[in-house]
């Protein structure tokens, strides 16, 4: 299941402080929708500035009582229609649903926690891109899993750099990924797996 389909599994608020994020994910939604039969509707459309999304539209707007409805950059309650699909919005309203906060964690690289997973990702040409684990990435939480979730940042590097042929900066590197990424905890020289 791609970070789309996760997004809109169910009703849920994205608290976005990224405008170009909140916009391909509220059109990314829409097309999304569009494609499986349903009738998006983009409420706020008149908040796009286009100049963000130089990208063809792959949808046709369809607002009535069967349309799901995408709130783009809610400012207030009421902008939000008691039926909802996804509102993206810098605010946090009290609307009873799930709510995701978009974290930016890197030069184009942004987290999500989404039903208690961080997903990190990217927005590439108006699409919103899920970063993968790396193999080193993978590896790093494998040999904390075996260690009891607990190593020395000198003890991992070392090792993970032998096992994998690659230099101690890379592996620092991933290990300063994944701890921003929320997977791990960095406290003086210990490297801590997050479950």
């Amino acid at each position: 299941m791609d970070i789309l389909e996760r997004i809109l599994q169910k009703p849920r608020l994205i608290k976005s402080y990224y405008y170009g994020v909140n916009l391909v994910i509220v059109i990314n939604a829409a097309e999304k929708l569009y494609a499986e039969g349903k009738k998006p509707c983009i409420i706020n459309f008149d908040k796009i500035k286009w100049e963000f999304y130089p990208y063809e539209i792959k949808f046709k707007m369809l607002c009535d009582n069967d349309s799901e409805n995408l709130v783009f950059e809610a400012e207030k309650v009421s902008e939000i229609p008691l039926k909802f699909r996804l509102v993206t919005s810098a605010k946090v309203f009290n609307i009873n649903c799930d709510i995701a906060t978009v974290e930016r964690i890197g030069n184009n690289l942004y987290k999500i926690l989404l039903d208690g997973e961080v997903i990190t990702f990217q927005v590439k040409e108006g699409k919103l891109i899920e970063r993968p684990m790396t193999r080193i990435d993978q590896e790093i939480l494998n040999l904390l899993n075996e260690n009891g979730g607990t190593m020395t940042v000198k003890e991992l590097v070392d090792i993970i750099s032998f096992k994998l042929r690659v230099s101690k900066d890379y592996v620092r590197n991933e290990l300063a990924f994944l701890k921003t990424s929320g997977k791990v905890e960095i406290e003086k020289s210990t490297v801590k797996l997050i479950r």
